[in-house]
């Protein structure tokens, strides 16, 4: 068994470890990714399925953190118009929401500076006109209805155009490639890949993980115990509904009694709507990630809140399907999640 040579060895196949590779072999560096499942099979396909300027992040005056959010934003915008498309987001406020419409008014006009140049139309304020014209939205309460843009991506499609990018400017890519051990050496790596039941022997400058949920086991082979011990899972659910009559083109944030975002979002040209996502705590092996029944009553409870104007609620029966997708969180000396998920 010969013993071959890379600069970066990046382990997991989703849109950061794509991404890593991608980056790096385009600067000149020998490559190699390794996905032991197979592209975007875990996070990367389980997302809200949106491309976002981390406007929740104003709060905590993050400006650089959301700044490079829109600048990737807009750069996807511009190289992959057919993967990531603007959307027009909603943002009721009621009168029995903490702040009221112009502290949000006055965070989407910072917004829009630092998105400057990406072309996306700016934020406002709809009209009592154009409020009244909205199908479902409830109107009791109702003190304001704002609007800004985003963007939506099919998260999968995107991660594998990624791949196959990383690919042409000459990364070592594969998916069923599965690293199975890793040993420090004094210039780098060692690791072993089984791919297609061939055993292959790696030695790598410098080991990147990217294997989201499952970050903690490729730090368990290198025995970085210290770094797997302050990893913390967190599970974000989305359920689909029917789109009902009549359809509307945009997409809504909401605020839950928590203060916590909900979005509900058009389908991609698909009659239904996307409503999500949650924040738990996952306990239990990556795998094993469900929408729980709780999450389910608490995504249907937020969505008849706000939109069971003049109808019968949505219930269970209603939902056409869901799933849930684990974000990774570096949570540090007692932090938790909500804090944890700012700092990221």
């Amino acid at each position: 068994m010969g013993t071959e040579t890379v600069d970066i060895l990046v382990i997991g196949g989703g849109i950061h470890g794509t991404g890593v590779a991608r980056d790096a072999a385009g600067r000149g560096l020998k490559v190699m990714l390794a996905e032991r499942d197979d592209y975007a099979s875990a996070t990367a396909s389980a997302s809200s399925k949106l491309i976002h300027g981390g406007l929740r992040y104003l709060e905590q005056m993050d400006l650089r953190l959301v700044r490079e959010s829109l600048v990737e934003r807009a750069g996807l915008l511009k190289t992959a118009p057919h993967l990531v498309s603007p959307l027009k987001f909603l943002l009721p406020i009621f009168d029995w929401q903490r702040r009221p419409a112009w502290v949000f008014h006055a965070g989407l006009s910072l917004y829009d500076v630092l998105s400057f140049g990406d072309g996306l139309p700016a934020s406002g304020r709809l009209g009592k006109a154009e409020c009244a014209q909205l199908p479902r939205l409830r109107r009791d309460h109702l003190s304001a209805v704002l609007h800004y843009h985003d963007a939506q991506t099919d998260d999968a499609r995107l991660t594998l155009s990624v791949a196959l990018d990383a690919r042409a400017r000459g990364a070592d890519i594969a998916n069923r490639r599965a690293v199975t051990g890793l040993i420090r050496r004094d210039n780098g790596f060692s690791a072993t890949l089984l791919e297609q039941g061939v055993k292959r022997q790696i030695d790598a400058r410098f080991i990147i993980n990217t294997a989201g949920p499952f970050v903690a086991e490729v730090e368990a082979m290198t025995q970085s115990t210290t770094e797997a011990e302050d990893i913390r899972l967190v599970r974000g659910s989305h359920i689909v509904l029917p789109m009902p009559a009549p359809a509307e083109a945009c997409a809504y944030t909401l605020q839950d009694e928590g203060e916590r975002i909900i979005f509900v979002v058009p389908w991609r040209d698909k009659p239904f709507l996307m409503v999500g996502t949650t924040d738990v705590p996952q306990s239990g092996t990556p795998g094993s990630a469900v929408c729980s029944r709780e999450e389910t009553t608490y995504l249907l409870g937020a969505y008849n809140r706000y939109f069971a104007q003049g109808r019968e609620p949505e219930t269970e029966e209603d939902i056409v399907y869901s799933w849930s997708g684990l974000r990774t969180l570096h949570m540090g000396m007692g932090a938790n999640p909500q804090a944890a998920s700012a700092a990221m």
